[in-house]
């Protein structure tokens, strides 16, 4: 969720027929643990979501809340489909040793004893409901799938055996979803992923009400109504909000009253200048177009010429303790940083001869990504998610524009296949490996699109808005939510934001609660950002300025960071 571009202007299995009965249990912890375990246990009488909740102060390698006696979660699941498991937690505080916020994933996970080998003590199946971070509200995540699907459904992992060639964590030869689910053993929530290594973390986390539904269809998802928050400037009109982190945190570049732009960061109250690469001047042009979930953030800002007098735009990476950092001091060419992760890992592209996408780190430095089958001509790495893993896309060898994905890690890549032809180009990534951008199909049509992880190619089709047939996909939040733009078929009409959730496209400014925003802001035409707690940011229209940084926040029972509580 950190690719952005500055100008002023839940997956499961396929469903199948319902059974002929149903059965719903939710864990309140009104009655205490109920049959559950966890580390540092403690139940909350008051703090949950509402009442009691399993309050975890703990500091460990993994957190991990887990039953083997709670019947109504354990047994054969195939006797019901579909089945349809989640829960509501609440992230206080998640910190590294060294007081730094952390985030991590949360999956749940179904185990299954009667697989047991040498390699493992049983074999289980997995999905990666979201990603905790310090300060997260209160947020309900689930997962719905068919039991009875033989093989691993798109977005899910299986552990219990190793692969002899990558050794990457793999259900036991064999052995398919079904059969782990024909008889669960335990079931665990936790921030443990299998085949990856952990790091200590310092949790204060609040769970509530879990709950599984074995044999009901879940209902449409429908989108949230929202509040409208403009961000302001430095004085001037315009303002541009390219990226929220699940902090709530955002930013992007405003106006002083001269028209000259800073990049900012906004943590709930007035904008903050971060600064600028020329020597002794505070307030020098920069944008902002990334945050991670710690705080770094990564944009481009006017330097100093390094062949003479003059400034050149340079990539640039921020922290608070090290401040704006200048990521090509010795370069003449333009450098912008689209995207930066926990790690601090920042990606972007550079100009001149032999530039094209790059990534920084404070401790490899910076260097061009190589691709294999891929001309450095337009080149440009647009988003990198917590694991790595870097998007971008560029002329191959056949002189088609394509999508690319590139892992830090290991330095495989591989082109993103086409809806139906090229062009196709990314724009974020999420932690999954899910990326968004757009494709054409084979009259040319530019449409959003979706590439899963598993190597399917969703089309996110159009509003149903007459004279509306071009769009593309601009971010993706863990729980699967992505937001575009379509383009008017005429001239001179702005662009119109959307929110895609549960397979539907919906207009953003129709999400508005309030009637009076609705006509104060004409159009949300530049969705960028969306956290995971469902908050979108970017650039809309509001009373006739086509300029202006907005922030989209879900109404409900939230209290959120800076203060702002949403109420219907």
């Amino acid at each position: 969720m950190m690719s952005r571009y500055s100008y002023f202007a839940a997956a499961g299995a396929l469903l199948l027929a319902l059974p002929a009965f149903a059965q719903t249990t939710v864990v309140t912890f009104d009655e205490g643990w109920s049959g559950w375990n966890a580390p540092a246990e403690t139940v909350a009488p008051e703090g949950g979501n509402p009442g009691a909740n399993a309050h975890i102060v703990f500091g460990g390698y993994g957190l991990t809340l887990w039953t083997d006696s709670d019947a109504a979660f354990l047994g054969d699941y195939g006797t019901a489909t579909p089945v349809t498991i989640g829960l509501d937690v609440e992230a206080q505080a998640l910190t590294s040793v060294e007081g730094a916020p952390i985030t991590r994933p949360l999956l749940v996970e179904f185990r299954n004893y009667a697989y047991a080998s040498d390699d493992a003590p049983y074999a289980s199946v997995w999905y990666p409901l979201g990603t905790l971070a310090s300060g997260q509200a209160w947020t309900t995540w689930s997962v719905s799938f068919d039991p009875t699907a033989a093989a691993l459904p798109a977005g899910w992992g299986g552990t219990g055996a190793f692969d002899p060639e990558t050794g990457e964590p793999v259900l036991p030869a064999g052995v398919g979803f079904a059969d782990v689910l024909a008889q669960v053993d335990e079931v665990a929530f936790t921030t443990v992923t299998p085949g990856t290594f952990s790091v200590q973390v310092n949790y204060d986390v609040r769970f509530d009400n879990l709950r599984i539904a074995r044999g009901e269809t879940p209902g449409p998802t429908a989108p949230p109504r929202y509040a409208v928050v403009d961000l302001g400037t430095f004085g001037g009109e315009l303002a541009n909000a390219h990226a929220i982190n699940d902090q709530g945190h955002v930013v992007g570049t405003a106006e002083r009253p001269d028209q000259n732009a800073l990049p900012f960061v906004w943590r709930g109250e007035a904008l903050i200048n971060l600064g600028s690469l020329i020597p002794g001047q505070a307030e020098g042009f920069g944008v902002a177009h990334a945050i991670s979930e710690n705080g770094l953030v990564a944009g481009y800002s006017a330097a100093p010429y390094p062949l003479g007098p003059g400034s050149v735009g340079h990539a640039f990476f921020w922290s608070p303790e090290a401040g704006m950092i200048d990521l090509t001091p010795d370069s003449p060419a333009l450098s912008i940083a689209r995207a930066v992760n926990d790690a601090g890992q920042v990606v972007g592209e550079i100009g001149g001869s032999g530039g094209g996408a790059f990534i920084w780190s404070a401790q490899a430095g910076f260097s061009v990504i190589q691709l294999p089958n891929m001309l450095f001509t337009s080149n440009a790495a647009e988003d990198i998610n917590a694991s790595g893993q870097v998007v971008g896309h560029a002329f191959n060898t056949d002189s088609q524009y394509a999508g690319w994905v590139y892992d830090s890690a290991t330095g495989e890549s591989r082109q993103l296949p086409p809806l139906e032809r090229a062009p196709s180009q990314t724009r974020a990534i999420n932690d999954t490996g899910d990326v968004v951008g757009y494709s054409a199909r084979s009259n040319n049509q530019q449409r959003p699109v979706l590439w899963r992880h598993d190597g399917t190619v969703v089309d996110l089709g159009f509003l149903p808005v007459p004279g509306f047939s071009t769009g593309y996909a601009t971010d993706i939040n863990e729980q699967g939510w992505v937001i575009g733009a379509d383009y008017a078929d005429a001239p001179g009409i702005p662009t119109k934001g959307w929110l895609w959730i549960g397979g539907e496209k919906h207009e953003l400014r129709t999400l508005l609660a309030d009637p009076q925003a609705q006509i104060d802001w004409s159009e949300f035409s530049t969705p960028l950002g969306i956290n995971n707690r469902g908050e979108i940011v970017g650039i809309g229209i509001r009373e006739g300025l086509p300029g202006r940084a907005f922030l989209l926040r879900p109404l409900g029972d939230v209290l959120f960071a800076d203060g702002f509580e949403a109420e219907e």
